[in-house]
């Protein structure tokens, strides 16, 4: 599970590819600040785009959601990464993956944390790629513009970060 800060006077853009030889499942939660459920979606894939199966952020069969940016109130995206057995059917959650944090260069209002899942007992992380996008409203782009920090933190000096495991300015990681 990863919990991404979901900051007033931004939108989401989220989608994602499973490359796995089973089939693959992200559960994306919309959440506020205290980890109470607004709203969610799944998204399945088996060696193809996921596509949302349920949930709602968007239609079944969409294989992107934007999430609206709240001008208001602080948020939070849950992410659990799963992937179905194929003996019993049953989802399990994959416990081990890559975040990468890339802000743009050209626009450094936009941030992409990029998942990639280890599935199947093998080395590779490429079980699963999943992208959120988040992007600031033109008034905060206006104003991260002309200054040095980002939308999402203080995180300038680097375009982007790998990790694996928690971190107190980007995703983190249960």
């Amino acid at each position: 599970m990863s919990i991404i800060k979901f900051l007033k006077g931004h939108t989401a853009y989220i989608f994602g590819s499973a490359t796995a030889g089973r089939m693959q499942q992200v559960v994306v939660k919309v959440q506020n600040t205290g980890g109470s459920d607004l709203n969610e979606c799944s998204f399945q894939g088996l060696n193809s785009p996921m596509a949302i199966t349920s949930g709602g952020l968007g239609f079944v069969n969409q294989q992107a959601v934007v999430v609206p940016a709240d001008n208001k109130k602080n948020r939070r995206l849950e992410l659990i990464f799963s992937a179905y057995d194929p003996a019993t059917g049953d989802a399990e959650e994959i416990e081990e993956f890559k975040t990468q944090e890339q802000i743009s260069t050209v626009a450094p209002w936009v941030t992409s944390y990029i998942y990639r899942t280890k599935d199947e007992g093998d080395n590779d992380y490429d079980g699963t790629t999943f992208v959120v996008t988040l992007i600031a409203d033109s008034d905060i782009a206006s104003s991260t513009s002309s200054s040095t920090s980002s939308p999402i933190g203080s995180r300038r000096g680097s375009r982007s970060r790998s990790s694996r495991g928690p971190s107190s300015t980007g995703p983190s990681t249960t």
